[in-house]
C-alpha cells in the first residue's frame, strides 16, 4: 500500500512539474480524507456537481513542500475551507473556493 502511494505521489509530482513552463518548483495540492490522499483537481462551477453533504473542513494546513497524514490535513488549502461530498461520484470531493466556484479533489487524475 505503501509504494503504490509513492509512486502515485511520484506520477503526480512527475506530471505536474513536466507541464510546467516556469523553472519554479510546484507542489500537487493534497488533502487527507479518511486517512486517503486526494489531489487537487481542476476548479468547475458550483452547477456541474450535485452536493450531497458537507463532509468536513480543512483542520490543519502543513508546509506545502510536505505531504500531510493526518484526516483534514493539507498543504495548500486554507484551515476552515468546506469539504463537500457529491451525489454524482463517491470517489470525488469538491472543495470550496468561493461562491460558485470548487476545486475537485480525487485519489487519480479526475476525468469527466
Amino acid at each position: 500500500m505503501l509504494k503504490s502511494r509513492i509512486i502515485v505521489i511520484m506520477l503526480v509530482l512527475a506530471i505536474v512539474s513536466g507541464c510546467s513552463d516556469n523553472t519554479s518548483n510546484s507542489h500537487s495540492a493534497i488533502i487527507v480524507i479518511n486517512g486517503e490522499e486526494y489531489y487537487g483537481q481542476k476548479t468547475v462551477n458550483q452547477h456541474e456537481f450535485k452536493i450531497k453533504e458537507k463532509i468536513g473542513e480543512v483542520k490543519k494546513v502543513i508546509d506545502k513542500e510536505k505531504v500531510p497524514k493526518e484526516d483534514f490535513s493539507s498543504n495548500a488549502i486554507e484551515k476552515g475551507t468546506k469539504i463537500y461530498s457529491v451525489e454524482e461520484k463517491g470517489d470525488i470531493f469538491l472543495i470550496k473556493k468561493n461562491d460558485n466556484k470548487y476545486q475537485i479533489f480525487s485519489k487519480t487524475a479526475y476525468k469527466e
